[in-house]
């Protein structure tokens, strides 16, 4: 077995977790253990995954995780990961950013927002039932130290995808494509607006803190906003933010599972009008494969 720190165990037969998990790790490493598991169990069997032997995660991995999750899950129709997890400082980590919370059975939770100046209650559907744990190991974590580098009052945020309220307009035959553009920059510009309040009371004390100018905070809530809106419009998917502030640098990690080139090319007509009346006539087989390398390439 080589000495990696994401491997396929085959004795226990489980994908295995050790050390500092980092992006650099996640993607060099684990998909090469998801590839050694499927060669020996075949697609039938759904990949234990193991986080027992971790000593800390990178914060910016977290939302990676959570998008191989989704993508497993939809591979295996719906059955949850098995995921063995013990009382461990990192475990702690992950439970601080509400991480279990996320990737667990679904529950409701409740939430205060803003609406027309007044606070009101809401119930919030929180769980994404992508894995199966114990959740014994969760709390009374005595003072075991939580990972240094992070702030624990950052949390892992969870977007819905809404690309219907996107992709169902590319379809209509009633909008004319020199016309779709405008509808498409209207709904664009309302899912803009209707996140701004959102990205500010998640991430607007993560960013002050370094107590940067006022301006600085408007301007860095814009672009994540601007972010988070493309993702979850175009991407067909639901999407995961982590943001982390240390050492006057800010990082964003924001994940989703994507459309894909080919996808686009299907689902977007105006993508590129003519590029898309290509494909869809006589170049469709022979462009195929073409589309589909530089897809994985992406």
């Amino acid at each position: 077995m080589e000495n990696k720190d994401i491997r396929y165990n085959k004795e226990k037969n489980e994908i295995q977790f050790i050390g500092k998990i980092t992006s650099f790790k996640f993607y060099t490493q684990l998909f090469s253990a998801l590839k050694e598991h499927y060669q020996i169990n075949g697609k039938e069997a759904v990949p234990i995954f193991s986080f027992v032997f971790v000593d800390e995660f990178d914060a910016l991995v977290i939302p990676n995780i959570i998008s191989i999750g989704l993508i497993i899950k939809r591979f295996h129709q719906g059955k949850r990961i098995p995921l063995k997890i013990l009382n461990t400082s990192a475990t702690k980590f992950l439970d601080s950013i509400n991480f279990f919370k996320h990737v667990g059975e679904q529950d409701f939770i409740g939430e205060t927002i803003i609406e027309n100046g007044f606070e009101k209650n809401i119930s919030k559907k929180i769980g994404l039932d992508i894995f199966k744990f114990e959740k014994g190991y969760l709390g009374f974590y005595n003072n075991r130290s939580i990972q240094k580098s992070f702030n624990p009052t950052h949390k892992i945020q969870i977007f819905n995808n809404c690309s219907f309220e996107y992709y169902k307009n590319y379809s209509d035959d009633e909008i004319p494509p020199d016309k779709l553009e405008k509808v498409l920059d209207t709904i664009r510009t309302k899912k803009f607006n209707e996140l701004k309040p959102k990205v500010e009371k998640y991430f607007y004390e993560i960013i002050h803190y370094k107590q940067r100018e006022k301006d600085d905070i408007n301007s860095i809530l814009t672009i994540l906003t601007e972010i988070i809106s493309n993702s979850i419009l175009y991407s067909d998917s639901l999407c995961s933010v982590m943001l982390q502030s240390k050492d006057d640098k800010t990082k964003i990690s924001i994940s989703d599972i994507g459309i894909g080139l080919e996808g686009s090319l299907k689902y977007k007509p105006n993508f590129d009008f003519h590029i898309s009346n290509t494909y869809e006539g006589n170049y469709k087989e022979k462009l195929k494969n073409y589309l589909l390398i530089f897809d994985a390439f992406h």
